[in-house]
C-alpha cells in the first residue's frame, strides 16, 4: 500500500518509510496500527491520506502529541520536546512505587572502590603493625609495596572527585565544558583542602616512604595505613543520604561508627605513634617531639591538620542528626 505511494522503507529502521517528490520529502512512521506523518509540503500529506482513506478506514488525529508513550510537545522555534513523563507515571503506579523515595542518579561513584581499598590498606597496615615488634627497625614488604597502590588510588580518587564535581553542577545547569579549565579551576577551589590532602599525599609522603626513610619505620607506615579504616563508613552514609534514609536506625548507627572509627584511627593515631616510639626507646612521651627529627613532626602536624578539621565538621554533622527530629517525608 505504501510502496504503491512510492514510500521506500528505510534499511535502517523497517518501520520508517520516505518519499522524495518534488524535491519535499515526506516521512512516515508506522508501529501496528498507529501512523505518524511529517511531511515539507502540505498537499503531500493531504494526498497520501486520501490514498490511504480509499483502502483502509483512518482517523486523523490533529498534531501529534503522543506516540507510544512518548509526549512530544513543539516549541515556538519550531523544535520538538519529547518525554515520556506519562508513561513512568503509569509504570510507577503498576509497580505499587507511588511512595517510592527518588535519589540521584547516578548515585555515588567511586564509592565501592574506595570502601575496597580502605579495607585493604587498613588490613596491610595491621599486618605490618602486628610484625613489627622492633618499631623503627623491623622491615615488612607490605609498608614498601602497599604505597604504589595508594598511589594509583590517590590519583584514581582525585579523578572521580572531578567528575563527581562536574555531574553535579551539570544538574544544577552550572557545568562548564567537561574536562575545561573553567570546569577544573572550579573543583580545585570547591574540593582544595581534598586534592591538597591527596597531592601532599602523592608528592611528599609517597617519596618519603620509598626512598627518604631508608629502611626505618615500617611500622609507622603501617599506622598510617589503618587511618582508612573509617573509609568504608563514610562512604555508606553518602549513599544512604541519597537514598533519602538520613533518618533510619541505619544512617544513626553507622553515623557512630564513623565517629568511632576516625577519631581512633586519624585522631589517636598520631599520639599512638609517638607513644609507640617513647616505649621502643624508654623515653616519655613528652620527650619524643624533642628526640625526633624535625621533619617528622611537621608530616604528622600536617596529617593531622586536616583530619581534625574533618573531625569537627562530622562532630557537628552528628549533632544535628541526633538532636534534630525526623525530616518529614514529602514523597508521600
Amino acid at each position: 500500500m505504501l510502496l504503491e505511494a512510492s514510500f521506500q522503507r528505510t534499511k535502517s529502521d523497517p518501520c520508517l518509510y520516505t518519499r522524495r517528490k518534488g524535491g519535499k520529502w515526506t516521512y512516515l512512521l508506522t508501529y501496528v496500527d498507529d501512523l505518524a506523518l511529517d511531511y515539507e509540503n502540505p498537499d503531500d500529506s493531504r494526498e497520501i491520506i486520501d490514498h490511504l482513506d480509499k483502502q483502509v478506514e483512518i482517523k486523523q488525529l490533529g498534531n501529534i502529541t503522543h506516540y507510544l508513550g512518548i509526549q512530544i510537545q513543539r516549541e515556538r522555534d519550531g523544535s520538538f520536546l519529547i518525554n515520556q513523563e506519562q508513561k513512568i507515571r503509569e509504570l510507577i503506579k503498576h509497580l505499587r512505587m507511588e511512595n517510592a523515595k527518588p535519589t540521584p542518579t547516578p548515585m555515588e561513584v567511586g564509592g565501592l572502590v574506595s570502601s575496597i581499598q580502605a579495607m585493604m590498606a587498613t588490613l596491610s597496615g595491621l599486618v605490618v603493625i602486628f610484625s613489627c615488634k622492633d618499631v623503627v627497625h623491623d622491615r615488612h614488604w607490605l609498608a614498601q609495596e602497599y604505597i604504589w597502590i595508594v598511589v594509583s588510588y590517590m590519583a584514581y580518587d582525585l579523578y572521580i572527585m572531578y567528575l563527581c564535581y562536574w555531574h553535579k553542577s551539570e544538574e544544577k545547569g552550572e557545568a562548564q565544558q567537561k574536562h575545561s579549565l573553567a570546569s577544573v579551576k572550579g573543583f580545585l577551589q570547591r574540593e582544595r583542602l581534598m586534592v591538597t590532602h591527596h597531592i601532599f599525599i602523592l608528592v611528599i609522603l609517597t617519596p618519603v616512604a620509598v626512598h627518604l626513610r631508608g629502611e626505618l619505620g615500617d611500622f609507622f607506615v603501617g599506622c598510617i595505613y589503618t587511618a582508612e579504616l573509617s573509609t568504608p563508613f563514610v562512604s555508606l552514609g553518602k549513599i544512604l543520604m541519597q537514598l533519602k534514609l538520613q533518618d533510619s536506625l541505619l544512617h544513626k548507627v553507622n553515623g557512630i561508627l564513623i565517629l568511632a572509627t576516625f577519631f581512633l584511627c586519624r585522631i589517636l593515631l598520631f599520639p599512638f605513634m609517638y607513644w609507640a616510639y617513647s616505649r621502643h626507646s624508654g623515653m616519655p612521651i613528652y620527650e619524643v617531639p624533642f628526640r625526633i627529627p624535625v621533619h617528622c613532626n611537621v608530616a604528622n602536624a600536617l596529617l593531622i591538620a586536616p583530619q581534625l578539621y574533618w573531625f569537627f565538621l562530622i562532630c557537628r554533622k552528628a549533632v544535628r542528626l541526633y538532636s534534630s527530629a525526623p525530616t518529614p517525608d514529602r514523597s508521600r
